[in-house]
C-alpha cells in the first residue's frame, strides 16, 4: 500500500515536471532576436524601476507598490495569517520565496522592506514583450513588424506604470499570455491545463473566466470543452487546502465567516462611477496614454477618495491623444473584421468581453478600470501587427507601417516623459502633512526638537501663542484662555486653526480667518479683542504646495509688527530690508501692501545698518520698498539714492555695477540685482547698469526715460 502510494506520488511529481518544461520551453528564447528583445526588455523595464526608487525618496513608495497585495507585505513572511483574499487566493503562497530571502537578509542585515518584491517583477514583464513577440511570429508576422509592435506596447503608459510594481496585474498578462501561446500551439495536457488553471485562478480569480472561455475556444465540442475544464482546477484544489484551513479557522475565532471569506472585495463595486467615463477614459484610453497627469502614481492618500482614479481625457491632454488612440482602436477592430475566424482573435475578444462584463455590468472595479487592463490589453499589438502583415506589400501598408511606427516612437517618449515628470513632481492631495512629506523628501531636512506650538495673530494683531493647551497673549504675558481640562487637542496649521476635545465630546475651537482671531464654543463665536483687523488669505489653490504655501504666507504675515515686516519677531529687534523686501514681494501678490504701508510711508533710513555695515543691496531694497509705499519715490529720496549709487558705483569694459557687501561678504551682482529691479519697476528711471563680469548672465532691464539718474 505504502508501495503504491510513494509511486502515485512520484508519478504525480514526474507528470508536474514534464509540464512545467513543457511550458518552459514555450516561454524560452529560442533565437538569437528573441535572446536579445529579453534582455533588451529587461534592461528596459528595469530603469523605470530604478528611477522609481532613485527618484521617488519621499517615503510613499511602500504604499505605491501595488496596494492591493502589498498592503499585506509585512505578514509575508506568515503565509495565510489573516492574509487570504478572494481576489488573489494564492497570492501569499506565491510571495512565500520572497519573503524567506526578505527575512535572511533582514537578519544578515537591515530588512529591504517591500523593494524586496519589487526586484524581480521586471523579469515578468520582460517575458510578457517575448511572448508578444513569440504570438505575433506564431501568426506569420514578419519579425521586422513583430519587433515594432513590441516596441509599442513596451511604450505603453500602464505598461511602463506596472511591469515593475508588485501587484497581480503585471503577472496576470505574464500568465494570459503564456496561456494563449499554450492554446495557439494546440496545447492540451491535462497536467499542463492544471498548472496553468492554478497560476492563472491563484493569481487573479476573475481570470479563471478567462481560462474556462479560451478552452472551450479551442477544443471542438461542447462536451469534451467542459471535460477537459472539469480536469483542470485539480492542482488550485490541493494549493488551497492551506488557505482553506485558515478561512475556518479564523472563522471561528472571530465568528465572521463571510467577512474573512471575501475580505474588502464587494467594496470595489462603484457603481455610481459614470459608464462612459469609465469605458473610454480609464478602460481603453489611460492604459494606452497617461492622461490623468499628475495621478500617475495611485498613493495611499488618492486611493482613499472613492472615484479619485476616475479622470476625464480632455482637460489634461491635447487633441492629439485621443486621435492617436482612437487610430490605434480602428486598427484593432480592423484587425479583427479581418481575421474574426482565427482562434487567436477570438481569444482575444473572449477577454475583452469577459472584462467588460466585470468591470461594466457587474461595476466591480470601475472606478479604477484602466489598471485591469493588463488582463486583455497585450491584444492590441498583436492585432495590429497582423493588420500591418497583411497590407505590408501594398503602397498604403507602407504609409500604415510609417504610422504606427510614429505611434510607437511617439507613445514611449511621450509616456516616459509624464512618467519620469510623475516621479519628480508627485501628485499632492490637500493635505498638508503629505504635502509637507514629499517637500521634505526633496530637500536635506535638519532634525529639530518636536514642540507642539501654534502662533495666532497676523499682520497688525495681537501676538497669540497656544501651547500646553493654553492661548497666551505674548506682549502681555498672560493666559487668554485654558484648556488644561480638555482630553486632546489638535493643530491644523493649514487651517490657522487648532481643535481642543473635552472626555463629554464638547470641543473649543480657536482658530484665525481674514476678519479676526476667533474662539468657538458650541455654536457660539467670539472675537479676541483687538484681533479684528482685516487681512487677505488666499488658498492658493492650483499651486502644487498649496497647503504649504497657506502656511508659509502666515509666517510672513505674523512676523508684521507695527506695520513693521521682521524676519522673526521674537529674534530681530529691528527690521532688516532684504528680508523685508522678499517679504513684500509676497505680500504685494497676496493683497497685503496695506499692512505696511504706514512703515514704507515713513521710511527714511536708505540702510538698516545690521552687524555695523551699510550693505549695498539695500539701496535697491530701500527703492523698491519705497516704491509700494502711498506717495512712491520721493525727490528727498532720489537725491539721496543718486548719491548712494555714484559712491558706490564701478565702471569696467563689461559695464557699470555697483558695489555691495552682503552678509559679511562681497556680492556686488547681488547689489546690482536689487538696484536693477528697483529701478525696473520705476516708469521714470533709466537703468545703465549691468551685471559685474563674475554674475555670468549680462541682462538689461527695458525701462522709460526719465531723470533719476
Amino acid at each position: 500500500m505504502i508501495i503504491g502510494e510513494n509511486m502515485s506520488g512520484r508519478l504525480l511529481l514526474t507528470r508536474l515536471s514534464r509540464g512545467m518544461k513543457s511550458l518552459f520551453s514555450l516561454l524560452r528564447p529560442h533565437t538569437r532576436t528573441e535572446t536579445c528583445l529579453f534582455f533588451a526588455s529587461l534592461l528596459f523595464f528595469y530603469s523605470y524601476l530604478f528611477a522609481f526608487l532613485y527618484l521617488r525618496n519621499d517615503a510613499l513608495g511602500y504604499a505605491l507598490m501595488g496596494y492591493d497585495t502589498m498592503s499585506n507585505s509585512f505578514q509575508f513572511y506568515f503565509p495565510y495569517v489573516h492574509c487570504w483574499h478572494l481576489r488573489h487566493p494564492l497570492m501569499a503562497m506565491f510571495s512565500l520565496p520572497l519573503s524567506c530571502i526578505r527575512w535572511v537578509i533582514a537578519q544578515l542585515g537591515s530588512d529591504p522592506g517591500w523593494v524586496i518584491y519589487t526586484l524581480p517583477v521586471p523579469v515578468f514583464s520582460a517575458f510578457s514583450n517575448l511572448l508578444v513577440f513569440k504570438l505575433l511570429r506564431s501568426q506569420m508576422v514578419s519579425r521586422r513588424i513583430s519587433l515594432l509592435m513590441v516596441v509599442m506596447f513596451s511604450g505603453f503608459a500602464h505598461v511602463i506604470l506596472l511591469s515593475w510594481q508588485y501587484e497581480s496585474f503585471p503577472f496576470s498578462m505574464f500568465l494570459l499570455l503564456l496561456f494563449t501561446l499554450y492554446i495557439v500551439k494546440k496545447g492540451g495536457d491535462t497536467c499542463q491545463d492544471n498548472i496553468l488553471f492554478a497560476l492563472i485562478a491563484g493569481i487573479t480569480s476573475t481570470n479563471l473566466l478567462k481560462f474556462c472561455a479560451g478552452i472551450l475556444i479551442a477544443v471542438k465540442g461542447l462536451g469534451q470543452g467542459l471535460l477537459r475544464i472539469l480536469g483542470s482546477p485539480w492542482l488550485f484544489c490541493i494549493l488551497m487546502v492551506l488557505p482553506a484551513l485558515q478561512l475556518v479557522l479564523a472563522s471561528i475565532r472571530h465568528g465572521n465567516f463571510w467577512g474573512h471569506f471575501i475580505t474588502n472585495a464587494t467594496g470595489y463595486s462603484f457603481k455610481e462611477t459614470d459608464t462612459l467615463s469609465a469605458l473610454w477614459d480609464n478602460f481603453l484610453c489611460e492604459p494606452i496614454m497617461f492622461h490623468n497627469l499628475g495621478r500617475i502614481f495611485y498613493d495611499e492618500s488618492v486611493i482613499h477618495n472613492v472615484g479619485a482614479f476616475c479622470s476625464v481625457m480632455s482637460p489634461y491632454t491635447s487633441s492629439l491623444i485621443p486621435l492617436l488612440v482612437i487610430t490605434i482602436y480602428v486598427a484593432v477592430a480592423v484587425s479583427w473584421i479581418v481575421f474574426r475566424k482565427t482562434l487567436l482573435v477570438r481569444l482575444f475578444l473572449s477577454f475583452l468581453l469577459i472584462d467588460l462584463f466585470i468591470l461594466l455590468i457587474l461595476g466591480y472595479g470601475k472606478n479604477e478600470a484602466q489598471l485591469f487592463c493588463m488582463h486583455w490589453f497585450f491584444c492590441i499589438p498583436i492585432s495590429v501587427g497582423m493588420l500591418l502583415q497583411r497590407v505590408s506589400k501594398t503602397l498604403t501598408g507602407g504609409v500604415i507601417l510609417a504610422i504606427f511606427s510614429v505611434i510607437s516612437l511617439s507613445s514611449i517618449t511621450y509616456n516616459t516623459y509624464h512618467y519620469y515628470d510623475s516621479l519628480i513632481n508627485p501628485a499632492l492631495t490637500d493635505n498638508y502633512e503629505h504635502q509637507l512629506k514629499i517637500l521634505r523628501g526633496k530637500a536635506n531636512v535638519q532634525t529639530i526638537t518636536d514642540v507642539r506650538l501654534f502662533l495666532f495673530g497676523m499682520g497688525d494683531r495681537p501676538k497669540l501663542l497656544y501651547r500646553d493647551k493654553k492661548l497666551r497673549d505674548i506682549e502681555k504675558d498672560s493666559v487668554i484662555l485654558d484648556l488644561s481640562s480638555a482630553e486632546k487637542d489638535v493643530i491644523l496649521p493649514d487651517q490657522y486653526k487648532v481643535v481642543a476635545y473635552c472626555e463629554n465630546g464638547d470641543s473649543t475651537v480657536i482658530y484665525e480667518d481674514e476678519k479676526a482671531v476667533w474662539i468657538r464654543k458650541g455654536n457660539e463665536d467670539s472675537i479676541i479683542a483687538g484681533s479684528d483687523n482685516p487681512i487677505v488669505l488666499p488658498s492658493f489653490e492650483g499651486f502644487r504646495y498649496s497647503q504649504v504655501l497657506r502656511v508659509l504666507h502666515q509666517e510672513i504675515l505674523f512676523n508684521i509688527k507695527d506695520s513693521c515686516l521682521y524676519p522673526n519677531i521674537f529674534a530681530y529687534g529691528s527690521v532688516w530690508l532684504r528680508d523685508a523686501a522678499m517679504g513684500a514681494m509676497v505680500l504685494e501678490k497676496t493683497g497685503n501692501l496695506s499692512l505696511i504701508r504706514k512703515w514704507t510711508d515713513g521710511m527714511t533710513d536708505i540702510y538698516d545698518s545690521q552687524n555695523n555695515e551699510r550693505e549695498g543691496d539695500n539701496i535697491g531694497e530701500f527703492l523698491y520698498l519705497k516704491s509700494l509705499s502711498s506717495g512712491g519715490v520721493s525727490h528727498g529720496d532720489m537725491l539721496r539714492l543718486n548719491e548712494e549709487i555714484n559712491f558706490r558705483k564701478t565702471s569696467s569694459s563689461d559695464g557699470v555695477y555697483i558695489r555691495g557687501m552682503t552678509d559679511g561678504a562681497d556680492n556686488d551682482f547681488y547689489a546690482t540685482a536689487w538696484l536693477k529691479y528697483a529701478l525696473s519697476r520705476n516708469p521714470v528711471a533709466i537703468d545703465v547698469y549691468s551685471f559685474p563680469p563674475m554674475g555670468g548672465v549680462q541682462v538689461s532691464l527695458l525701462v522709460c526715460p526719465g531723470t533719476l539718474l
